[in-house]
């Protein structure tokens, strides 16, 4: 179990839970980790999520191209998910009892 971000890069690779405030964006994080927060959408309220961590970078030259064909982006840089396997999308949070 994670509850602070400076642990999350050591886990990559790995099946994890995260604990934390979910953020109130349009790319729900916990932790800096993309998570999905749809059904039920926790924005703004404590939760955890459990998947496989995984790490990427995207970078300028990737940037330049997102902003040729009009995708929207978050800037260059190195960014973290948790993947639900049976899915393979961003995790889902639960409610944090």
């Amino acid at each position: 179990m994670i509850t602070e971000q400076k642990e999350v890069a050591k886990h990559v690779g790995e099946k994890i839970t995260i604990v934390g405030k979910v953020s109130n964006s349009k790319m729900p994080q916990i932790l800096r980790v993309d998570v999905s927060s749809d059904a039920p959408d926790l924005r703004g309220k404590s939760a955890e999520a459990t998947g496989l961590l995984e790490r990427f970078e995207v970078t300028q030259a990737q940037i330049e191209e997102m902003d040729r064909v009009g995708i929207a982006h978050r800037g260059p840089g190195v960014f973290y998910r948790l993947r639900d396997e049976k899915r393979n999308t961003e995790a889902q949070v639960k409610e944090r009892k």
